[in-house]
């Protein structure tokens, strides 16, 4: 099963961020507040001590960061960003200011993951 397939079987049911866990290894991409100067199409690593700001949305539940399954989804702005979903919830974690994340199929359907103190994050 795809991750964009397990958002689909799974919208509108309560996961967590411990369901992921068979994702970990796969790609998720957002948008970015402040993107590097790039050449168009041009794949680049982030340098230790970059930094990037991640933006959010406001839900019901609160401020989630949006992540999207497919690089060529049309709600990505260019330039955007790409991290293992696992490094994405790390991220997530970290940031003190959301509550969750939405990860948005290809599709329509959407998952909110609230973060929750008993959440077994591994950090590297």
């Amino acid at each position: 099963m795809t991750l964009d397939e397990f958002i689909l079987q799974n919208f509108g049911n309560s996961v967590s961020i411990n369901d992921l866990g068979s994702f970990a290894a796969v790609r998720v991409f957002f948008n970015v507040d402040n993107p590097p100067a790039l050449a168009p199409g041009v794949a680049q690593q982030a340098e230790p001590g970059s930094t990037i700001t991640i933006p959010f949305t406001q839900t019901p539940r609160g401020p989630m960061v949006v992540l999207y399954t497919v690089a060529e989804d049309r709600r990505l702005n260019k330039p955007f960003a790409g991290v293992l979903l696992e490094e994405a919830i790390e991220i997530v974690h970290a940031m003190k200011s959301v509550k969750g994340l939405v990860l948005q199929s290809s599709q329509e359907a959407a998952l909110v993951v609230e973060k929750s103190p008993n959440d077994e994050v591994q950090t590297r």
